[in-house]
């Protein structure tokens, strides 16, 4: 939240000239780094990603925010972009037209404490004896959700995989990808956990977003190249008016620049490649939408929405900046809610690693019950004798005369759990035998000893 509020409060002290200068300076800037020729050996070696530069009214002066890959190494990084920082400038006076070329100055982007924190913290001693305690980790698996607050600068793997290691659990996945820029609500399920990952991944989310008016860029968020300009600012009126036209379900075309496969490739690696990607447009839903504000000088706005699986908050800007008569694209990106799990639930990924000596533990106690995504799901009971049948693989048979048949007649083509005690059983497979007997089978069978 601390990076939301910031990165406004500097948009609307910014001017649009500025907002065009520094971004033009990240984007020359970039490709410098990113073409690995440059005379210092550091900055071959490498990996740095620009992720902002602001620069003074005056243009006297540009702050050029980065980060290296991971967060690591940011004192070698710091100490040779200092070194080359003559070259530099003049290889933007050779790529800029201005009448002064801004002098430069180099800080880690604070955005990226976070995951530089968790680096500092797996480098720990007692960190570094529970990652290596994987005989301890066999005998007690845990089992459960940990709902993080992911930061910016770290793949949605790269987390996961962290809490796995962590944990000492089996098995670890999460329930919806957020991208390495964005922030926010990531459900890692653990151990049996897992079996119920699509449960979560199908729920609604909720994000609070910043976009900025007047440039389209090709991914649709600030880490692509600007492919269209516009000095058309939309009034607030205006704004709230476009926004509603959203509202509830319709089709819409995903971003070029996403994970979605065409003809088995993931549509980005054709979009990076320069080849065609062709995708379809796809029913969402867009279940509520506000606007909350704009800058000083209506270059950038913030929105809230909630919506369903499958919606690309991307894709709404570029729409929406359409729709205005104009051009738009994501400038950052929190997600707040999925399904049942919100910020209150969250823990950001540093502390979920740190508890004096005992990492292990004290993410482990923070992890929510398994049962705890099951709110919004149909569930039935099952007696002893029904759930030692489900857990051998056999199905069960609800007759006409059953109530729990009603249960399950009426909430044709939903998720069904049986539960037992309070405890998780089975996923089930719905099957008619005759009339309204439903024959129920496991697809998918939960351990009873799955306590964190």
């Amino acid at each position: 939240m601390r990076r939301s509020n910031a990165a406004f409060s500097r948009a609307s002290n910014t001017g649009v000239r500025q907002l065009r200068v520094g971004e033009t300076m990240r984007r020359i800037l970039a490709e410098l780094l990113s073409r690995g020729d440059l005379p210092h050996p550091d900055l071959r070696r490498l990996h740095i990603s620009i992720t902002e530069v602001h620069v003074s009214p005056d243009l006297r002066n540009a702050s050029v925010f980065l980060m290296p890959l991971e967060g690591k190494e940011t004192d070698a990084a710091l100490g040779a972009l200092e070194k080359t920082k003559g070259l530099l400038r003049r290889q933007l006076s050779m790529q800029m037209v201005l009448k002064r070329y801004p002098d430069l100055s180099f800080s880690i982007d604070p955005s990226f404490d976070a995951a530089r924190e968790v680096d500092r913290l797996l480098n720990l001693p007692q960190v570094a004896r529970d990652l290596q305690s994987k005989e301890e980790a066999a005998r007690t698996p845990p089992s459960g959700w940990l709902i993080l607050d992911k930061p910016r600068g770290i793949t949605s793997a790269r987390a996961v995989a962290r809490v796995k290691a962590m944990t000492g659990a089996g098995k670890a996945g999460h329930a919806g990808t957020l991208d390495p820029n964005a922030e926010g609500i990531l459900p890692v399920a653990l151990g049996e956990a897992t079996k119920l990952v699509s449960l979560l991944s199908d729920a609604s989310k909720s994000y609070r977003f910043e976009l900025v008016w007047g440039e389209a860029t090709a991914t649709d968020d600030s880490e692509g190249e600007v492919v269209a300009q516009s000095p058309v600012r939309p009034k607030p009126e205006d704004i709230r008016a476009a926004l509603n036209d959203f509202l509830g379900e319709k089709e819409q075309m995903p971003p070029r620049y996403s994970a979605l496969h065409v003809g088995g490739v993931r549509a980005y690696a054709l979009a990076r490649a320069g080849k065609p990607v062709d995708l379809e447009p796809r029913r969402v839903s867009l279940h509520a939408a506000s606007f909350l504000e704009a800058d000083s000088t209506a270059d950038t706005a913030r929105f809230e929405i909630d919506c369903s699986k499958g919606f690309y908050v991307r894709a709404l800007a570029r729409d929406l900046g359409e729709r205005l008569g104009t051009c738009a694209h994501v400038r950052w990106l929190r997600r707040t809610r999925v399904g049942m799990f919100g910020e209150e639930s969250a823990v950001p990924l540093e502390i979920s690693l740190e508890n004096g000596g005992n990492s292990r533990n004290n993410a482990r106690e923070r992890l929510q019950p398994l049962e705890s995504v099951l709110a919004d799901t149909t569930v039935i009971s099952v007696t002893p004798d029904e759930e030692a049948r489900l857990r051998q693989g056999q199905p069960i048979l609800l007759t006409s005369t059953d109530e729990r048949c009603g249960v399950v007649c009426n909430s044709p083509g939903e998720p069904l759990v049986a539960m037992r005690e309070n405890f998780a059983v089975a996923l089930l497979r719905r099957g008619v035998v005759e009339g309204k007997e439903e024959l129920l089978s496991p697809s998918r069978v939960i351990a009873r000893a799955h306590a964190g």
